[in-house]
């Protein structure tokens, strides 16, 4: 299991009323937003090159295991 699989499966099972370890799921909010702000840093700068496609796919394969 990747560990976005991992955190969708943390937040399912806190909805359905299990009981889930508070501190992970924090630590996973704080993961997600601060890789959804250097996603939305890499999509404001301006495209330089056609490697700046390739950076983007890599750093979402690298959080997400894509």
């Amino acid at each position: 299991m990747n560990e976005l699989d991992a955190i969708e499966a943390r937040a399912q099972r806190q909805l359905d009323g299990m009981t889930v370890n508070r501190d992970a799921m924090a630590r996973d909010v704080l993961k997600l937003t601060r890789a959804l702000r250097r996603l939305a840093q890499e999509v404001r700068k301006p495209a330089a090159s056609a490697s700046t496609k390739t950076s983007q796919e890599d750093f979402l394969r690298d959080l997400f295991g894509w």
